[in-house]
């Protein structure tokens, strides 16, 4: 995957797009999931303690790496929003978005005028401006722009916020969701199956792609079946923590080497 452009055209042709969520600020560790071949990766500000030094370093990680760097910012804020462009994103998923007036504002933060207020200063997702002129004519349509679909209010005003030019997918964030549904963690509850429902209805008919936390439902195949059941035509599958891909491929490593081995 070289650029969101890309990632649009693969959604828009109804293909699926798998990603994992980066929450070490260990820049190796970075570079190892930059390799595992993910289409994307979501850097993530809002539970983790990065820091811009360490957001640069780890952002950095993966140029060329084909697995684009998303950064899902603390907050609602275009300041933050710009650093993490600046620094290398390709991408920016904004949380506890519950309105469209807040979905509107997310999306202006990742858009330079006339479509947003993003401001100039591309410094190194430019190479430090050596590609500013080519950075300039696609950033607009390059970068990948998410909101999180986590608070109940959201919901209300889910038709319009779909209908936000620039909004590129909504991020079913499982846990949030329930808990603001009063309902934490039960997802077979009419109720959260409703507003899943709804979200990829309000999605699909108006152009707009939806993404949700697979490692949420439990081990992959128990997750797999809800989805299939609660979820279908979600298309931007989250799996894993890194950190969880170190102890899920560590396990395999060590049962493989018991069973040839013995022990």
């Amino acid at each position: 995957m070289e650029n969101g452009r890309e990632l649009k055209a693969k959604l828009k042709a109804g293909e699926i797009s798998v990603g994992a969520w980066g929450t070490s600020y260990d820049s190796a560790m970075a570079v190892k999931l930059s390799r595992v071949g993910f289409d994307w990766a979501i850097i993530d500000q809002e539970h983790t303690p990065y820091n811009v030094e360490s957001l640069k370093h780890v952002l950095w990680m993966y140029r060329d790496s084909g697995t684009l760097p998303f950064v899902r910012v603390q907050d609602n804020r275009p300041d933050l929003m710009k650093i993490s462009l600046d620094l290398g994103a390709r991408g920016i998923l904004v949380p506890y978005v519950g309105s469209e007036t807040e979905a509107q504002r997310a999306v202006a933060g990742c858009k330079y005028p006339p479509q947003g207020v993003r401001g100039w200063g591309p410094t190194v997702v430019t190479n430090y401006y050596a590609d500013a002129a080519e950075y300039y004519e696609t950033a607009n349509d390059d970068v990948f722009v998410i909101v999180q679909v986590e608070v109940a209010s959201i919901l209300d005003e889910l038709d319009a916020v779909a209908k936000i030019d620039g909004l590129d997918a909504m991020f079913i964030g499982p846990s949030d969701l329930s808990l603001s549904l009063g309902i934490f963690k039960q997802w077979d509850h009419p109720k959260f199956r409703s507003a899943v429902s709804k979200v990829l209805d309000t999605a699909r008919e108006n152009g707009k792609a939806v993404a949700i936390a697979v490692d949420a439902f439990g081990p992959l195949e128990q997750a797999a079946e809800w989805i299939d059941k609660n979820a279908k035509g979600v298309q931007l599958l989250c799996t894993a923590e890194d950190g969880d891909l170190i102890e899920i491929g560590g396990q395999k490593v060590l049962a493989d080497h018991l069973k040839i081995f013995g022990g």
